[in-house]
């Protein structure tokens, strides 16, 4: 970084130019999405999820959707359709280092869509490239069957599981 006459250069191998979510001027000065909105991300643009969402209807992505990595946010939509688009987190220089929670809302009867169904992140000729902090064993087999109602469970090798995850077990 250099800082010459008041001007500031930055030299970085990858640059994005985004919208954010959070910033008024993404939505043509308007708000940003209220609760059963779908949102519509062009070819060509860049949308930056930098704060949760409201509760979505849809989310169609032709562009890239991208998720800021200053904190952890949450992402609803009914659906998340990307048509030769790309859904993106972290990369593998840099993995992203905060929480993603994306729900997806629906039951049995809910709306489906032609060839993805409901409740789902539909992909056509996409890109998802998602890359989260590096993590060393993270699944194992129990060491011992866990009786029902259990509270601890012994495993075979240990594991890279962090406080608040939460875990499965199958049988």
């Amino acid at each position: 970084m250099s800082i010459d006459n008041r001007i500031a250069i930055v030299t970085c191998k990858n640059f994005t130019y985004a919208f954010r979510w959070s910033d008024p001027n993404t939505w043509s000065g308007d708000f940003p999405p209220i609760e059963d909105d779908a949102v519509y991300v062009p070819q060509g643009m860049v949308l930056m999820v930098d704060q949760s969402t409201p509760k979505l209807k849809t989310i169609i992505v032709e562009g890239t959707l991208a998720f800021s990595d200053e904190s952890e946010v949450t992402l609803q939509s009914e659906s998340i359709i990307i048509n030769y688009g790309s859904l993106e987190a972290g990369s593998e220089t840099f993995p992203y280092q905060n929480r993603i929670n994306i729900v997806l809302y629906g039951n049995y009867y809910s709306r489906q869509l032609p060839i993805f169904g409901n409740k789902v992140i539909g992909c056509h000729s996409c890109r998802i490239d998602l890359h989260g902090k590096p993590r060393n064993v993270i699944w194992t087999e129990l060491a011992f069957t866990a009786p029902q109602g259990s509270t601890t469970i012994k495993v075979k090798e240990p594991v890279d599981w962090v406080v608040g995850e939460q875990i499965v077990l199958a049988s």
